[in-house]
């Protein structure tokens, strides 16, 4: 028999681009604009796999593998650099742009103690060090800097996280040095207090980094930041947790001379206005700035105070029980044209308050709020862009956005979207009819009549009819989430175990998963194999922006202007 020939590299490409989209990854900084996540141990496990399939696919593999690195345990790290420093042929690893480095360990020399310091060779003392940290799972500075030194030559993205106090070593130190094209660095560490950071290597690290435009600092005690005039010219967005103990050194941070950060993102402490001196020290050149809550994170003494170049706010959340009115009036937002914000954070909180009242303060020159998915799947909240259109508040949808996508190529997006949905709109209106809404409803009502399910709502849309009495959609106004006795339906479905009421009883509960409901995905969706019927709740499409329409004996469940289902109806349920 002839083999088959081998797919194109392109299709082997998009494959392994669609299984990444689907893979899983670390946790990703939901605060950290540049942060992006990982994939996991096993994902990459099971991507690895698929090299025996063919040349093709281990070219791909290795490709997608080597762009990055997250290591967290010292054995491999040893690995590795014993691997990279014997190997005589060049690895992919050479070719990484992004790398992590988990569990590394600082030990200051203040801390080595009296027995340390008997021991004279240096090999002794690093043994005896190694085998008292050895349950703790760290990984040192002279492995670290191995690392950095054979595949940092290409590195954009470094991040180190340390087991308690951050500092680095000369090794390392010269280590990153030599990344000639460094743009971001995230350095964390632990919040204890009682913690001895080395700000002076510290400072001795960022002097070398003259590419960075993106710098994360989480940690709680820094005495002071001391970096050169002429360090870091290009670094143009900070993400800080603010602390007690270190905000004195921020704050002169960027108060510094030839200071030019753009984009400020940070947690406050427990007391917020002591972020008032960050914050005003970036006052002529911040353009944009992420406040976890608004207006509560925004220090009182800044209220009435303008900030010329601030185009752009992202946030959290917005505190939906504040009670003061003028709020979104204060000088602080004249210049602000553009809100981002997560969806799932919010959008159940904009609906419902804008659906009352639609008396939320919005800052008179806000032009456009954008909500951010995480993950690929992006869905379009047809509600909020009506709730936000009244205001005069244009929404967007978008993936999450990093820190130059906000700076630079936001607008862009906005501008590019915006064309899309105006041709997609223009085009709507020269198929749609000349006959009104409620004379299509009353002719699909008439021509559908005898289609009505006795039992439900009966699903009679020529595209998402499904059938069989088991396949039927219900419609159900009771339900706060939709459960299914068909395991056809979910979407990559997880074994769960738990029990749920529906009209029909109490049901067990083995898996959750994802519906495709008319082109819109909802979740969570339960299945239950000894569920009464497939029943879709009001509530959840409501909450993923669906709109219900009742008429006479029949309920439409609406995404915009398009009809997704309609069900016709015998009686309620």
């Amino acid at each position: 028999m002839t083999p088959s020939p081998p797919l194109p590299i392109e299709i082997v490409d998009k494959i392994i681009k669609y299984f990444c989209e689907d893979a899983n990854y670390t946790p990703n900084d939901g605060v950290n604009s540049a942060s992006k996540p990982f994939l996991n141990h096993t994902s990459v496990v099971d991507l690895l796999r698929l090299r025996l399939v063919g040349h093709s696919w281990s070219n791909s593999v290795s490709r997608t593998v080597n762009d990055s690195l997250h290591l967290e345990q010292p054995w491999v790290h040893k690995y590795i650099v014993t691997m990279w420093s014997t190997c005589l042929i060049k690895s992919d690893f050479f070719c990484l742009t992004r790398l992590s480095l988990n569990n590394v360990m600082f030990q200051p020399k203040s801390t080595y103690g009296p027995f340390y310091e008997s021991i004279r060779d240096p090999k002794l003392r690093i043994l005896e060090l190694e085998h008292q940290h050895y349950s703790s799972k760290s990984i040192f500075m002279q492995d670290a800097a191995d690392i950095i030194r054979l595949c940092g030559r290409k590195l954009i993205e470094l991040s180190i996280t340390f087991t308690d106090a951050v500092g680095f070593s000369d090794k390392l130190i010269s280590a990153i040095d030599q990344i000639e094209s460094l743009k971001s660095l995230f350095i964390q560490g632990n919040a204890n207090h009682n913690l001895t950071n080395d700000s002076k290597s510290l400072a001795n690290v960022l002097n070398g980094t003259y590419e960075l435009e993106s710098l994360l600092l989480k940690f709680s005690t820094l005495e002071s930041l001391d970096v050169g005039t002429i360090a870091m010219p290009k670094l143009m967005h900070l993400s800080v947790r603010c602390d007690a103990m270190n905000n004195a050194a921020i704050n002169k941070f960027c108060q510094a001379e030839g200071r030019r950060i753009k984009f400020l993102e940070f947690i406050p402490d427990i007391f917020c206005d002591d972020s008032q001196t960050m914050i005003l020290g970036l006052q002529d050149h911040l353009e944009a700035l992420f406040i976890d809550v608004l207006p509560n994170f925004i220090p009182l003494d800044l209220c009435m105070t303008r900030f010329p170049k601030l185009k752009i706010l992202r946030t959290t959340c917005i505190n939906s029980r504040r009670t003061t009115p003028d709020w979104a009036e204060w000088s602080f937002f004249d210049s602000v044209e553009i809100m981002i914000t997560p969806h799932v954070a919010t959008s159940d909180y904009r609906r419902r308050e804008l659906e009352k009242a639609a008396l939320l303060p919005l800052p008179p020159t806000l032009k456009h709020l954008v909500f951010t998915f995480e993950g690929a799947m992006v869905v379009r909240d047809e509600v909020l862009v009506r709730l936000f259109g009244a205001h005069g508040v244009k929404c967007h949808f978008m993936p999450r956005l990093s820190y130059s996508e906000v700076l630079v190529g936001l607008l862009v997006m906005i501008v590019a979207q915006h064309l899309s949905q105006h041709k997609s709109s223009e085009a709507h209106h020269i198929q749609q009819s000349s006959e009104s809404e409620d004379e299509r409803v009353d002719h699909i009502q008439h021509r559908q009549e005898n289609n009505i399910d006795d039992s439900g709502f009966m699903i009679t849309d020529s595209v998402n009819y499904l059938g069989a009495e088991k396949f039927q959609l219900v419609y159900d106004s009771g339900a706060t989430k939709s459960t299914i006795n068909n395991l056809d339906l979910l979407i990559d479905p997880k074994p769960i175990s738990k029990s749920m009421n529906t009209y029909g009883g109490s049901v067990a509960i083995s898996h959750v998963g994802k519906l495709n409901f008319g082109g819109t995905i909802i979740y969570p969706v339960y299945y239950s194999e000894n569920g009464p019927r497939n029943l879709i709740s009001t509530t959840q499409l409501e909450d993923h922006g669906m709109n219900i329409i009742h008429s006479h004996r029949k309920v439409q469940v609406r995404l915009g202007d398009k009809t997704i289902f309609r069900f016709f109806r015998d009686g309620d349920l």
